[in-house]
């Protein structure tokens, strides 16, 4: 059964938004809890971006 366009927009908003973290200072002061700073999740983000990177590029060029 091949993936709908809903699963892989989910996919890329869940990329774009750990990279959109690691980037903006204004959404990491909306996202970490106050005494908190981005090195605490970095490598957590970063990790979720190659782990959806990966499925991304599957779902999307991998022939159904």
């Amino acid at each position: 059964m091949p993936v709908g366009n809903g699963a892989r927009i989910a996919i890329a908003f869940a990329f774009l938004f750990a990279l959109a973290i690691l980037i903006a200072k204004p959404l990491q002061k909306v996202v970490l809890k106050e005494g908190r700073t981005i090195q605490d999740v970095k490598l957590f983000l970063l990790f979720l971006m190659f782990i959806t990177g990966i499925l991304f590029m599957a779902l999307t060029f991998m022939p159904n």
